[in-house]
């Protein structure tokens, strides 16, 4: 969602450089690590297929710091913030933060949100946002139940709800498509690849908690 608004304000292209130094970003009162140490000065179709937090959090960071509304206004511009509205109870509503949230930070939120941080969405959230890139851009709300039936004959059927017709122009969705598909098949997803057919996807890097001894990535 990232690399979505900064292509999609034409902030950046695939071939725009990044350098990501050491795998370390610095911002006041942290530091933003790469887990896998740093990849030097890169494209951002490199940084993307690396899965370099510190590329994305200085790109955010140094495009929309003067205004961060209109990289948050992307995420509320698709609902992103909102629930999927599913068919079975319990669903959680998305926390995404807009400089006007009382936990706003002006040095740390923005940078932090660019990889993942400082927000709350649940996998299937997750997986329906990723299936609009799949879907030429079009966000659909899960299904689970198609259709009732007794005694074998239909008596309610259910359609999936679309949330947005165009989550971003074609231009950056084919982009994007084309950025999950070299993480497959030269980036960090390598093993999710297949000889039979093509695949897109993107690796995440987790904080594992260590027993009483805090976060390690």
């Amino acid at each position: 969602a990232s690399y979505m608004a900064l292509l999609e304000d034409k902030k950046v292209d695939t071939n725009t450089l990044v350098a990501t130094g050491d795998g370390t970003y610095r911002i006041p009162s942290h530091t933003i690590r790469d887990s896998h140490g740093g990849i030097g000065t890169v494209t951002v179709m490199k940084a993307f297929e690396q899965s370099a937090n510190t590329a994305i959090a200085k790109l955010v960071n140094q495009h929309y710091q003067n205004n961060p509304s209109q990289f948050t206004d992307h995420l509320y511009d698709i609902h992103m913030n909102e629930r999927l509205g599913l068919q079975i109870p319990g669903e959680t509503k998305p926390v995404i933060k807009n400089p006007k949230s009382k936990t706003w930070n002006k040095n740390m939120t923005l940078p932090q949100m660019a990889y993942g941080y400082e927000m709350q969405i649940t996998p299937l959230q997750i997986l329906a946002f990723y299936n609009a890139v799949a879907n030429n851009g079009k966000y659909i709300a899960p299904i689970f139940v198609k259709e009732i039936r007794r005694l074998g004959n239909p008596i309610e059927q259910f359609q999936a709800r679309v949330i947005a017709d165009r989550i971003c122009s074609e231009k950056t969705i084919k982009k994007l498509q084309a950025m999950l598909e070299n993480v497959v098949t030269q980036g960090t997803g390598k093993l999710m690849g297949s000889p039979l057919y093509r695949v897109a996807g993107k690796t995440g890097t987790a904080q594992v908690a260590d027993a009483n001894r805090g976060y390690k990535g």
